[in-house]
């Protein structure tokens, strides 16, 4: 059966397989072509839409991700960013399938670090690029952020054999201590603050999902600046911006709805600002806390300021009677 489509696949898969970075970032783009209708697609990449049996399937579309996705670790900066925003783009007409793909592999123990943080960028392009459409997703991103941002050592250093017959870890208190002292620093450093910094952001953008996964947000950050106070400062730094992206996101919703739907963790992040602020030596730890303070205030005022003018007003009625 003739597939023009697969054709064109294995026509570009080779451009993304030559020596030159710029006939290799081509290939990216003319695979990004085969699945995203554009205004401006060439004549020969048309064929892909000239009717609907020439739609690109589903096998089409994983084929082309998985290609591209195989161009993410390319070393020149050009063509792995093109990768990331043909990921992006194609996400943009194919959510469902987009994001659990990306999700799945993001959260991946057993992927290249790289590819991972790699992947982080296309997820925060995806959120930048919904923006205020993002609510059927913004839980699901959040999630998945907290979820990495807590690991704190290489789960892929776990022998794989110590699971039960649905595929859960059974903890070996023996193995377990053994590997807490072979900590992978990359890993912690570099992935963990990424992943810290990608849920800053999201929350920032989406603050409904902040409020739907406020508790877990709150353990995440009050871990990581309670127990690793002297240790890590990237990690904490992350965290503690992360906070602070969580208010500004909550402060921009209308209706104080931070105080309103989570005072309790209000409470909690009142507290661990204040603690953080007193008892940590980072400098910058300390900034991003100061600054969260801050909107604390703006929220309580927010909250005060309508009574007062109702109060103002009785006086005013009164002074006149």
């Amino acid at each position: 059966e003739i597939d023009p489509i697969g054709k064109k696949i294995d026509q570009f898969k080779k451009e993304t397989k030559s020596n030159e970075p710029p006939i290799r970032a081509m290939g990216v783009d003319n695979l990004r072509d085969l699945i995203v209708p554009r205004a401006n697609t060439s004549t020969a990449n048309a064929i892909s839409f000239s009717s609907v049996s020439l739609k690109p399937t589903k096998e089409h579309i994983a084929r082309v991700v998985g290609l591209i996705s195989e161009n993410l670790l390319d070393d020149d900066p050009f063509v792995y960013l093109s990768c990331v925003r043909a990921l992006a783009s194609i996400t943009s007409f194919h959510p469902d399938f987009m994001i659990r793909k990306l999700s799945e592999s993001y959260v991946d123990p057993a992927a290249d670090i790289d590819f991972r943080l790699r992947i982080g960028e296309v997820l925060m392009f995806v959120v930048r690029r919904c923006g205020e459409l993002l609510p059927k997703y913004a839980k699901s991103f959040a999630g998945i952020f907290i979820q990495s941002a807590s690991v704190r050592y290489p789960l892929q250093t776990r022998n794989v054999s110590n699971t039960d017959d649905k595929g859960r870890y059974i903890p070996d208190l023996k193995q377990d201590a053994s590997f807490s002292n072979e900590i992978d620093e990359e890993y912690r450093l570099r992935f963990r603050s990424s992943s810290m910094s990608n849920l800053a952001d999201t929350v920032s953008v989406a603050p409904w999902a902040a409020i739907e996964n406020a508790s877990d947000i709150v353990d995440l950050v009050k871990g990581v600046l309670v127990l690793e106070r002297q240790n890590f400062p990237d990690t904490r730094r992350a965290a503690a911006f992360a906070i602070f992206k969580l208010l500004e996101g909550l402060d921009s919703m209308k209706d104080n709805a931070a105080i309103n739907n989570i005072p309790g963790e209000l409470k909690d992040i009142l507290e661990l600002l204040n603690n953080t602020v007193a008892l940590d030596n980072d400098e910058v730890v300390v900034q991003h806390c100061l600054n969260a303070l801050e909107l604390v205030d703006s929220m309580m005022k927010k909250m005060l300021q309508p009574k007062q003018k109702k109060e103002l007003k009785v006086s005013l009625f009164l002074d006149r009677l």
